[in-house]
């Protein structure tokens, strides 16, 4: 207890500091200190920006959409002028929003039965207050996309295309829920992205969830990255519209690797290791607040490692197909790429980014 204590002394004056009596004039007994809040607050800066930009170009750029790493320094500054974009627009409103679920957050966890995501007292005022700000969100997570789609590998851009719209939709449930807030439709205010979920169980009690983080654990022990392999074959032959000589190299290819991979996932050691991991890195985001749960990283991480040896072999097996089409084939190809992304509203042509000057005033303004 001492400890919290003396460390939330210690952050209170950091925090506060630049506001201290010496700079400002003021006796620290004045009579009106409990009538006015210090002057200055935590800013957004651009190191901020920069620091959570790198980790969603690692966590998403780099491993789940496959960016070259050596895109990705161009990738992170990317990211973090569309996020100090959005902090500069929504100044003050979104401070003034933190400090206020800050004093009510504090006040419902004091003790006396309060709990939850939302303070029962606050759900209305803090939908009214953030539902002005979710344009700017939309914007955001729209110009990002735009921003690093370009930097993917070609089928990687319709990958995030498709995905995109899953996010949106997730979203207009988000705006939908704080629209019901912010009307005083609702009393109970739980998690704005669950707001719903509920746990079915079968009848040993194991949910739907759980059985099927199960049989993805099987499927990753058994047989890894193998199904992906197969169906990233098949496409590539409708893709670049492969004759049949192609299409045989490319199955020799794919029953190389597979065998491979294979002899990877003999090995017991590192078959119940990869199945405990799987089943932990599905299950995480079960958990209060998962997707900001330290476990998920650790977890991730291990994963990567652990996958390591096939996730060479895949890239292989998709660098040696990639060689197989001709000039022609692969030009074809991405104009029906290109034209399949316009018709989900992505523009295909290159965006010219804003003046230099300006684009260095935007991110070092503090």
């Amino acid at each position: 207890m001492f400890r919290q204590l003396l460390g939330c002394t210690i952050l209170i004056a950091v925090l506060v500091w630049p506001a201290s009596a010496q700079e400002n004039g003021q006796s620290a007994d004045d009579e009106d200190l409990m009538s006015r809040p210090t002057q200055y607050g935590i800013r957004f800066t651009p190191g901020l920006a920069r620091a959570m930009a790198r980790q969603f170009t690692k966590h998403s750029l780099v491993r789940h959409y496959k960016m070259d790493k050596e895109k990705s320094d161009q990738a992170n500054e990317l990211v973090a002028r569309r996020m100090m974009q959005l902090a500069h627009t929504i100044d003050g409103p979104a401070q003034e929003l933190i400090e206020r679920f800050a004093e009510e957050q504090f006040d419902y966890q004091k003790g006396d039965g309060g709990g939850g995501f939302m303070p029962p007292t606050f759900g209305k005022e803090f939908a009214e207050r953030l539902m002005p700000m979710l344009p700017e969100v939309r914007n955001l997570i729209r110009g990002t996309v735009q921003d690093v789609r370009p930097l993917l590998p070609i089928k990687q851009q319709l990958k995030m295309a498709g995905e995109l719209m899953a996010v949106n939709t997730a979203f207009d449930a988000f705006e939908e829920t704080m629209k019901q807030w912010a009307s005083g439709e609702v009393t109970k205010y739980g998690d704005p992205f669950h707001q719903n979920r509920k746990i079915e169980r079968d009848e040993s009690g194991q949910s739907k969830h759980l059985k099927w983080a199960k049989k993805n654990a099987e499927d990753v022990m058994t047989r890894g990255k193998t199904a992906e392999w197969e169906k990233y074959v098949k496409e590539a032959k409708e893709l670049y519209q492969l004759d049949d000589l192609q299409s045989s190299s490319a199955d020799s290819i794919l029953r190389e690797c597979v065998e491979r991979a294979n002899n990877t996932a003999r090995d017991e050691i590192w078959r119940n290791r990869i199945y405990l991991n799987t089943l932990w890195k599905n299950m995480v985001w079960r958990l209060p607040d998962g997707w900001n749960n330290p476990l998920r990283t650790l977890i991730e991480d291990d994963h990567e490692k652990l996958m390591e040896p096939i996730e060479v072999i895949g890239n292989e097996l998709k660098t040696k197909i990639d060689k197989i089409p001709t000039e022609a084939q692969l030009e074809a190809a991405e104009d029906r790429i290109a034209t399949l992304l316009e018709e989900k509203g992505f523009d295909s042509t290159p965006q010219a980014p804003p003046p230099e000057a300006d684009q260095e005033q935007r991110l070092e303004e503090p």
